[in-house]
C-alpha cells in the first residue's frame, strides 16, 4: 500500500502515515462538513467551502456521493436526440444533495427529465435521481427541480425547469421532447424526437402557460397597452423565436411595472 510522509514544524521529525488513513480522515471530514455548510439557493454562499467539498468528493472517483446512480441506457433514436441543446458532454456544475460540484460532464434527457453525468474514466455514465440534484447549470442556463403538488400557484408537473428571466416576475421553460416512430417511403420504422416544449410566466405566485404573443398579453394585461407598444417598436416575432420574445417581453414588463 502507498505510504506518505507529512513534515511538521520540527525539523527532522517525520511522521508516516498510511493512505487509507489520510481517506478516512477526508472522509469523515466531508461528512462533517456536509452536516453543517448547504448551499444556498442563490448560489451565492461560501462558493470555496462547496469548491473544497466537491474537490474531495471527485478524488474519492467513483465512490463519490455525485456518482451514486443507475447505468444510463440510451435510447435508439434516428432522428435527433433525446437531450437538451446537444448530445455532446458538456461541462456544468450540480447541486446535489445540497452539495456544489462544479465541471462535471452531464447531458440533460428531456424525454425522460433526468440529468446524465459522466464518470472520471470517461466511461461510466449514470442518470442521477432527480429527487437528489436540485438545480444544475449549462451552457449559461440554470435549470431548477420544482417539486408541484396540487396547491393553487404550484407548477403543472414535477421537474426540472428552465428559468429564463428572474425578476419581479418570472420565465420558465419545459423542454421536453417525446419520441414518436414514423415510417417512411421504405416502409423502415423510424425512431425520432420531437420537441414540445412548454413556457410559463411566474406572476403573483402562480404559473401561467403561455404559448404566443396574445396569450403573453393576456398575462401582462396591467400594462397590455405598453407592452404592445414595445413588441411594436422591438419587431419582436413570437413565431420566429418565442423563447427570446418571452424573455424581452418580461424584461420589459418588469422595467414599468409599479
Amino acid at each position: 500500500m502507498k505510504e506518505i510522509w507529512l513534515k511538521f514544524l520540527c525539523p527532522g521529525n517525520k511522521i508516516k502515515f498510511r493512505l487509507t488513513l489520510i481517506i478516512l480522515m477526508l472522509m469523515t471530514g466531508m461528512k462533517m462538513i456536509h452536516a453543517q455548510v448547504r448551499v444556498p439557493k442563490s448560489l451565492t454562499g461560501d462558493i470555496a467551502i462547496s469548491n473544497t467539498i466537491a474537490f474531495y468528493a471527485q478524488k474519492e472517483g467513483a465512490q463519490s456521493a455525485i456518482y451514486n446512480g443507475c447505468e444510463y441506457q440510451f435510447d435508439r433514436i434516428n432522428v435527433g436526440h433525446a437531450f437538451f441543446n446537444t448530445a455532446r458532454f458538456t461541462s456544468g456544475n450540480i447541486i446535489c444533495e445540497d452539495i456544489l460540484y462544479p465541471d462535471i460532464p452531464m447531458l440533460y434527457d428531456i424525454v425522460r427529465d433526468v440529468l446524465v453525468i459522466q464518470g472520471l474514466n470517461q466511461i461510466q455514465i449514470t442518470s442521477l435521481a432527480s429527487n437528489r440534484v436540485s438545480q444544475f447549470t449549462c451552457f449559461g442556463y440554470t435549470i431548477i427541480r420544482k417539486s408541484g403538488n396540487s396547491s393553487i400557484g404550484s407548477v403543472p408537473e414535477p421537474g426540472f425547469y428552465q428559468r429564463l428571466y428572474d425578476g419581479r416576475i418570472k420565465a420558465w421553460a419545459k423542454n421536453k421532447k417525446t419520441i414518436d416512430e414514423v415510417t417512411d417511403f421504405g416502409y423502415q420504422l423510424k425512431r425520432v424526437a420531437i420537441e414540445n416544449s412548454r413556457y410559463y410566466i411566474e406572476k403573483g405566485g402562480t404559473y401561467f402557460e403561455v404559448d404566443g404573443k396574445q396569450s403573453v398579453l393576456n398575462v401582462l394585461r396591467d400594462k397590455k397597452k405598453e407592452i404592445s407598444h414595445f413588441i411594436t417598436k422591438k419587431k419582436i416575432k413570437f413565431k420566429k423565436d418565442f423563447n427570446n420574445a418571452l424573455v424581452q417581453t418580461v424584461a420589459h414588463y418588469c422595467e414599468i411595472a409599479n
